[in-house]
């Protein structure tokens, strides 16, 4: 892959994209500091809840690195809760996909699958 901002983008891009197909995490559990509700349902101080949100923005049918919101996933978390070993793991992917895709300059950048269920 040349080296060019654009080649850059579409790097991180792909990164990006990979994370938002297959999440790394499949759910997360807390403890709820204070009373709330989470969709209509209340839920007490103290009480253990769990997030799954590893198919969350998910589809199936498609994987584009060139979508515009490539970069708007919650692959590592958000907030308080976002991943420390972020940045090294993106870092390590592009790394990764930078040698693994040497040479293959003909690869399509996305894909629609018409048969996923």
């Amino acid at each position: 892959m040349a080296d060019t901002p654009a080649s850059s983008t579409r790097d991180a891009n792909l990164i990006e994209e990979s994370l938002r197909f297959d999440n790394p995490v499949a759910a997360l559990r807390r403890t709820d500091a204070c009373p709330t509700s989470i969709s209509r349902i209340e839920v007490e101080a103290s009480q253990p809840t769990m997030a799954r949100h590893g198919t969350s923005n998910r589809d199936v049918e498609s994987f584009d690195i060139l979508r515009s919101n490539a970069t708007t996933d919650a692959a590592f978390g958000v907030g308080s809760h976002f991943c420390i070993g972020a940045a090294l793991a993106r870092q390590d992917s592009l790394s990764g996909f930078q040698v693994m895709f040497e040479g293959m300059d003909d690869l399509p950048l996305s894909f629609t699958n018409k048969g996923a269920s």
